[in-house]
């Protein structure tokens, strides 16, 4: 029956809140001590301090023998081992960098206690390796605390926690700042170390425990603080320990501080906020944006650089270049609610944060674009230019895809040239035509990469129209389930026609709209142009194909500033066209 052991707990625990005495011996140690159990509180990011584990070679001693031998201000004693032998342990062990032998250590696969640079915490399972830079192990045992929750009364089915008896436990803060040595002289069962380790923890003023282990007990359980002696005592040698060096200044070789920020808005426009860590403040992290749920959920996320200049964190945390700004999926511009999530990344890796302020909100109405449709043809080509339905689509309406004019198709799959002069501009090659690629910026929008750029002969490319610059990212909408568009910037309008010209003929005018976007036709007059020939009045209509053709085959001249516009282009033409009906006409007299 479990129900005494916990109600001697109880009663144990009772005394101990009115007598516990809490003092700081070292800097960055605090001891709460009521007599008969006793914890310390290591702060992990105090100036230096920092943990130390037993050399195979430093194996049999008291943890005061052991602490005195290499300088430590705190020890106790640590995993399960052979007693009376003292030849090895029951989980891994490693101390000051050096592994015991392979045959010396984990013969069970339990949990164990690693502490490296920037690194402090629990390995669940021993069969996982230790991380990269880990100096300091010890094998921890049954788990007690696990995401801040005890895990009894029945743990892990170990009868070893059913009974009372003397008791050394190890645990963590969820932030990984803080370490809690915990020793009774009392007999404890489970639920009673994790009750005296959380009232300690609430009398030291520390955080709570995130992640506890029970270590070896009995006759082995000890607790050393330099200055006040054994605080828990036991004349026992034990084969490994834990120790803290607390010398007040120097490295705090295991403090990784979770990075910090804020997660200001989001908008349809962008997600906007900052991160840092504290650890490294000069440096720039990355932020990871979920969208539509939190990390974990399956739901997609954007990387973002947190090294944008922000004037209000120059004063606000003392460093100005941690902002950071990221466009919106457009397919989740719908007008309906969806959360998004920001993280900063840990910059060793180890303690990715949510930032305050997170979730948001999304919730906006895509507003529709100005530009043309161009039609990606099939799949492949939709594959080819990478497209992305969920980061690049508008979910527009039919009608409101059906209102946007129609352009070229998009080539079928993308081309990016570079002039072989050593000049720096990329442009994408659109039909016949030349548009620039504006920013690095712009290559990754579109996911281009460097290593696709074609050298072109720089003759080549000058020969070429220049059309307007490439647009910043792409934007996709799709006419029910069936075709895709991209939109993208109009054609050059095309100007006013010159009204007259050296020829004296009319000015050129369209219908169903202005000059510039109407067909032209004729107008069944003499005076009248059209690019369609009239039916052939004894061959009347062949130099105006040869004339047309003429003026539009004729050899390219070097790049001007602008092309003329069609309306020039045809003004041109009935300039000439006129003058040789004249000179039909006359011949005919």
């Amino acid at each position: 029956m479990r129900g005494p052991p916990r109600l001697l707990a109880a009663a144990i625990l009772a005394s101990s809140v009115a007598s516990a005495a809490v003092s700081d011996p070292h800097p960055g140690v605090r001891l709460v001590n009521n007599g008969s159990t006793a914890m310390v509180v290591a702060d992990l990011c105090a100036p230096g301090l920092s943990v130390r584990a037993t050399r195979y070679s430093e194996r049999n001693k008291t943890a005061s023998g052991w602490a005195q031998s290499v300088d430590a201000e705190v020890a106790i004693n640590a995993d399960f081992f052979d007693f009376p032998g003292w030849s090895f342990v029951v989980g891994r062990a490693r101390g000051a960098g050096e592994d015991w032998p392979a045959d010396k250590q984990l013969k069970e696969v339990r949990s164990y206690w690693q502490f490296g640079v920037r690194q402090a915490g629990l390995v669940p399972n021993a069969a996982s390796e230790p991380g990269f830079l880990i100096t300091e192990i010890v094998g921890g045992h049954n788990i007690l605390i696990e995401n801040g929750a005890g895990k009894g009364p029945l743990y892990d089915g170990d009868a070893v926690l059913q009974g009372a008896h003397r008791r050394t436990a190890v645990g963590i803060s969820a932030d990984r700042r803080y370490l809690y040595l915990f020793v009774s002289n009392t007999p404890l069962n489970g639920d009673g170390i994790v009750w005296n380790m959380v009232t300690h923890q609430g009398e030291a003023a520390a955080p709570p425990i995130a992640w506890a282990t029970n270590m070896d007990g009995g006759g082995s359980s000890q607790l050393y603080v330099k200055g006040l002696g054994s605080v828990i005592s036991s004349t026992r040698p034990v084969n490994n320990h834990l120790g803290i060096f607390a010398k007040g200044t120097g490295t705090s070789w295991h403090c990784n501080r979770a990075p910090e920020g804020w997660l200001d808005s989001v908008d349809a426009s962008a997600v906007v906020g900052w991160a840092r860590d504290v650890d490294v403040p000069a440096s720039a992290i990355d932020v990871h944006v979920y969208w539509g749920g939190p990390a974990l959920s399956g739901a997609p996320a954007s990387v973002l650089p947190a090294n944008r200049h922000r004037e209000d964190l120059c004063t606000a945390i003392g460093s100005c270049s941690h902002g950071f700004l990221g466009a919106v999926p457009l397919s989740l511009l719908d007008g309906q609610p969806h959360a998004v999530h920001g993280y900063g990344i840990d910059d060793a890796g180890l303690d990715n944060r949510e930032l305050s302020g997170s979730p948001q909100t999304l919730q906006a109405l895509a507003a529709v674009p100005d530009g043309v449709r161009r039609h990606v043809t099939d799949p492949d080509s939709y594959a080819a230019w990478q497209f992305d339905d969920f980061w690049q689509r508008l979910p527009l309406t039919d009608a409101q895809v059906e209102a946007l004019p129609t352009g070229t198709p998009l080539p079928q799959t993308p081309t990016l040239v570079q002039a072989d002069d050593g000049s720096p501009e990329v442009y994408v090659l659109d039909g016949d035509a030349l548009r620039h690629v504006p920013a690095p910026s712009v290559m990754s929008a579109w996911r281009f990469a460097f290593d696709q750029v074609e050298p072109r002969s720089a003759a080549e490319l000058a020969a070429l129209d220049k059309g307007p610059p490439w647009r910043a990212s792409p934007v996709l909408v799709r006419r029910g389930e069936g075709a895709v568009y991209l939109i993208d910037t109009e054609a050059e309008p095309l100007g006013a026609p010159p009204s007259g010209g050296s020829g004296g003929g009319p000015p050129v005018s369209g219908q169903g709209g202005s000059s510039s976007t109407s067909r032209l036709r004729s107008q069944g007059d003499e005076s009248s142009c059209s690019l369609h020939p009239r039916p052939s009045r004894g061959g009347e209509g062949v130099p105006w194909l040869a004339l047309a053709a003429a003026l539009w085959l004729r050899p390219r001249r070097p790049p001007r500033a602008r092309r003329p516009a069609l309306a020039e282009l045809v003004a041109v033409i009935c300039e000439h066209a006129a003058r040789l009906r004249r000179t039909v006409a006359r011949s005919k007299r």
